[in-house]
């Protein structure tokens, strides 16, 4: 879904996915139209591979729950480990276990149908890479390194009660 949201060829063949994928494919929802992007320090060696644990550290104390599972298509969920009221956070390691822009196009359609849902995506970066956040602002997609999340969400927050007046 985020290489047809980013205009994109799509990496696969769709005719070997779900119906339900297929059909959410045939009514893909629209960017974002604002997103947040901070970039800090980099987690050094080993505590990228444990962001999970590490985005839990930071977020526990700021109200976040965990998990949530959000039906954005008729048969389609997304998993999100922490959420509050209408933000999800989603670390991401971004090793080389999947390639990096397949990991950015799948987060782009993620963050774009979890907002049709109402749901803002911050994904937490374990690691800068140019490339990935290029391709995640051109999603308009929220990221930021752990070090920033706590800024972020106060952003977003802020961002989201001018919103009510």
């Amino acid at each position: 879904m985020g290489s047809c949201l980013l205009g994109e060829s799509p990496v696969f063949s769709c005719s070997d996915l779900p119906d339900e994928m297929i059909t959410a494919l045939g009514c893909p929802p629209q960017l974002p139209s604002q997103s947040f992007s901070l970039q800090g320090e980099n987690l050094p060696g080993r505590k990228g591979r444990h962001i999970y644990t590490y985005t839990w550290n930071i977020l526990r104390e700021t109200g976040f729950s965990r998990p949530l599972r959000c039906e954005v298509f008729p048969g389609i969920s997304i998993f999100l480990p922490f959420v509050k009221e209408s933000t999800a956070v989603l670390p991401q390691g971004f090793q080389n276990r999947i390639p990096l822009e397949l990991r950015a196009r799948a987060l782009v359609g993620k963050s774009a149908a979890l907002r049709s849902r109402g749901i803002h995506l911050v994904i937490a970066a374990a690691v800068f890479d140019e490339a990935t956040w290029n391709t995640l602002q051109r999603g308009n997609c929220s990221i930021c390194t752990p070090d920033k999340l706590k800024q972020l969400i106060q952003t977003l927050d802020f961002s989201q009660q001018i919103k009510q007046i």
